[in-house]
C-alpha cells in the first residue's frame, strides 16, 4: 500500500506499481468476468497478487474497489506501517476543508524541524519550518509553478518572526579586496566622459518638463534615463537618482511624477539589458533564464557589476546637469532598485540620502536557502545545475552583495519590508539594515508582502527628504 502516502509527500511514482497491477487486472479480470460470471467489464478477487491473478477462492471485488481515490480515504485512517509517513504529513499539515492548517496535530516532542514538498489539496506544495511548536518559515508554491493572487495567501509570515528579525544578523563576510575592487573598477569607469546628453521630450504634461536624457555607464556603454524637472522652479533643486525592479524599466514618461511634483529633479534610470530601451553589449556565460546569474562565474563578467557601476555613474550624471545641486542628490529604489540604490550609497559615499524599500540582492546565501520565488531560485536553479559551482558562485556574489555595501554606506536611510514578502525575504532586508553603517531607519509593515508599505512608504519618505532637504 505504498500508494497511501504518495500524494502528501510528493512522491506521485509510488502510484505506479498500483497502476501496473490495475493495468493487468483489466486484462485477466476481464476474461474471469466473462468466462465465470457471464458479464462485462472485469473483476478481481481478495486473493489477487502482483502477477495479476483475478480467479476467485472466495468473495469477489470489482474493479471500482480498488480505485486511488477509495485508497486515499482509507490510508487517513490506516495504523498500518506502509501508512505511517501520511500519518506524519496530517501531523504537520491538513487541507481537507479547502484551508491550509499548520501543524494541527505536532508531537510536543517535535518542537523545532523542517520539512518541504508537502502537497494540499488544490495544487499547493508547502515547505515548513517550525520553531517553539509554531510555524517559523512558510513558503508555499503552485505544483504547477505560478504565483498566489493575494486572496488565496492563507499564511502570513514567510521568514523569521518580528522578534528574531530584531535579533538575526546575516553571516556575511566581505572580501578583504572588496573596496579595492570597487576602487578600481569606478576608477576605470571614470576615464570615460560622462557626456551627459538631454533631448526634451513633448509631453501633455503642463508643470512638468521631460528629458530623454543619455549617459556614460560601465566600459563608457550609452545609459538611459527620463529626467523629470518642475517647470518654472528657480535656484538650484535637490535630485532624486531610482533605480526600478526586476526586469523592468524606466517606463512611460508619463509615470513616476510625484518627485518632480514634489519639487525634486528627478533621474528615472534604465537598467541596462532588462525589459527598456539599454542594452548590455557585454556578453556573458551559461546561466540560469532570468537575469541574476548572468556572467555569474567571475566577478569580473558578473552583471550586477556594469548595474551598480551604472548607478554610480548615474549620480555623476545627476550632479552634471545644470538645474541640479550636486550637494543634495538621493538614491532610490523598490526591490532591485533598492538594492542597486544601496550599492549607490555605498559607491558614491556623499550622498545626501538613501531609501531602499524592499531591497533585493541583499544576503544571498541566506536568500538562496529560504527564499521560495523568483528571482532568487534563479540562482538556486542554477546551483542545482551546477553543483559544484556553490561555494566559487558565493565567493563572487561577496562582492555585489547588499549587506557588504550597507556596511560601508553612510547616508541616512530609509528602509522598509513586508513580513509576508515571498520574494525578498524579510530577514535578507534585516540582515542590510543592521548592517547599515550611517543612522537608519525601517518600517515594519505585518501584513504587507514584497510591496512593503506601498504608497505610506512614499509618503513617509517624501516627508523625511523634505526635512532633510530643507536643513
Amino acid at each position: 500500500m505504498n500508494y497511501w502516502a504518495a500524494e502528501t509527500t510528493g512522491l506521485g511514482e509510488c502510484h505506479l506499481p498500483l497502476f501496473d497491477l490495475l493495468a493487468k487486472l483489466a486484462v485477466t479480470g476481464a476474461d474471469v468476468a466473462r468466462e465465470l460470471y457471464g458479464a462485462r467489464g472485469w473483476v478481481t478477487h481478495h486473493n489477487t497478487d502482483p502477477w495479476g491473478w483475478a480467479t476467485p477462492r472466495s468473495t469477489a471485488r470489482s474493479g471500482a474497489g480498488c480505485c486511488p481515490t477509495c485508497s486515499a480515504r482509507t490510508r487517513r485512517s490506516s495504523s498500518t506501517a506502509t501508512g505511517f509517513p501520511a500519518a506524519i504529513a496530517e501531523l504537520l499539515v491538513q487541507s481537507h476543508s479547502g484551508t491550509i492548517v499548520l501543524l494541527p496535530a505536532l508531537p510536543a516532542a517535535w518542537p523545532d524541524g523542517e520539512v518541504r514538498g508537502l502537497r494540499c489539496h488544490g495544487g499547493v506544495t508547502v515547505d515548513l519550518g517550525r520553531r517553539d511548536g509554531e510555524p517559523d518559515v512558510v513558503r508555499l508554491t503552485r505544483t504547477g509553478g505560478g504565483r498566489f493572487d493575494r486572496p488565496e495567501r492563507t499564511v502570513m509570515l514567510t521568514d523569521l518572526d518580528r522578534e528574531a528579525l530584531w535579533e538575526y544578523r546575516s553571516g556575511y563576510a566581505a572580501p578583504a579586496d572588496f573596496d579595492a575592487f570597487w576602487a578600481s573598477t569606478l576608477a576605470e569607469a571614470r576615464t570615460h566622459d560622462i557626456g551627459v546628453r538631454l533631448t526634451p521630450v513633448e509631453s501633455p504634461l503642463r508643470a512638468i518638463d521631460v528629458f530623454d536624457v543619455t549617459f556614460a555607464g560601465f566600459g563608457g556603454h550609452p545609459i538611459r534615463a527620463w529626467l523629470k524637472l518642475p517647470r518654472h522652479a528657480g535656484g538650484p533643486l535637490p535630485a532624486i537618482v531610482q533605480f526600478h525592479g526586476y526586469g523592468g524599466s524606466r517606463g512611460s514618461e508619463l509615470e513616476q511624477l510625484h518627485w518632480a511634483a514634489a519639487g525634486y529633479a528627478h533621474l528615472q534610470v534604465d537598467v541596462r539589458g532588462q525589459g527598456g530601451v539599454t542594452p548590455d553589449p557585454a556578453g556573458s556565460g551559461p546561466a540560469y533564464p532570468g537575469h541574476l546569474t548572468r556572467g555569474i562565474d567571475s566577478r569580473e563578467t558578473y552583471v550586477y557589476r556594469r548595474i551598480f557601476t551604472d548607478a554610480a555613474r548615474a549620480v555623476d550624471a545627476a550632479r552634471a546637469i545644470g538645474p541640479v545641486d550636486p550637494a543634495r542628490v538621493a538614491v532610490v529604489g523598490y526591490s532591485q532598485g533598492g538594492g542597486i540604490a544601496l550599492a549607490a550609497a555605498a559607491l558614491v559615499p556623499d550622498v545626501s540620502a538613501l531609501h531602499a524599500q524592499a531591497p533585493f540582492l541583499c544576503d544571498f546565501r541566506r536568500a538562496s536557502l529560504v527564499a521560495g520565488e523568483r528571482p532568487y531560485t534563479e540562482l538556486t536553479g542554477y546551483l542545482a545545475e551546477h553543483r559544484t559551482r556553490a561555494e566559487r558562485v558565493f565567493a563572487v556574489l561577496s562582492y555585489f552583495d547588499g549587506v557588504g555595501f550597507a556596511s560601508r554606506a553612510e547616508a541616512p536611510a530609509w528602509f522598509s519590508v513586508g513580513l509576508t514578502d515571498g520574494i525578498v525575504p524579510p530577514s535578507t532586508v534585516f540582515g542590510a539594515y543592521h548592517a547599515y553603517r550611517g543612522p537608519k531607519e525601517i518600517a515594519v509593515w505585518d501584513y504587507s508582502g514584497h510591496e512593503a508599505g506601498g504608497a505610506d512608504d512614499l509618503r513617509a519618505v517624501l516627508d523625511a527628504f523634505g526635512a532633510l532637504f530643507e536643513q
